[in-house]
């Protein structure tokens, strides 16, 4: 018996080029995966809250500091009293920048004006009382 060998035509891709095109797709999706992760890392790392001051207490995002820098000349002070605040006392707080928009302004100016009133106080210059009859007083 004779076998009937017969050829067979494929039309379409062959098993190379279906892996080729698989390689293709695939190393697309890597790219877009690794572009998804530099866009997550870098919307954490917006996100993320640094340290300021002497003690390293007040925390705030790059958006809040740009914003302090912005509004108020005396951002520096301001971080400084938190920062200050925090130590002495253990405070603590969610949001570190609405902490400095509610109280640490009012309270700076407080401060301010208290070290300005107490210093008006004690060193105000007085000119001495001449008595000129006093020796009249004194002699009867």
């Amino acid at each position: 018996m004779r076998k009937k060998i017969t050829n067979k035509i494929t039309y379409g891709t062959t098993n190379e080029q279906q892996t080729n095109n698989k390689q293709i797709t695939t190393n697309k999706n890597d790219k877009n995966i690794k572009n998804d992760k530099n866009i997550i890392n870098n919307i954490i790392y917006t996100n993320q809250k640094h340290k300021y001051g002497e003690y390293q207490n007040v925390l705030l995002k790059d958006e809040e500091l740009q914003k302090l820098k912005e509004k108020y000349e005396n951002w520096e002070e301001l971080i400084k009293y938190l920062d200050e605040y925090i130590e002495r006392k253990g405070y603590k707080a969610k949001s570190h920048y609405l902490c400095i928009k509610k109280w640490v302004i009012d309270a700076v100016k407080e401060e301010k004006q208290k070290v300005q009133g107490t210093n008006k106080k004690a060193f105000q210059n007085y000119e001495q009382r001449k008595y000129d009859d006093l020796d009249k007083l004194y002699a009867n």
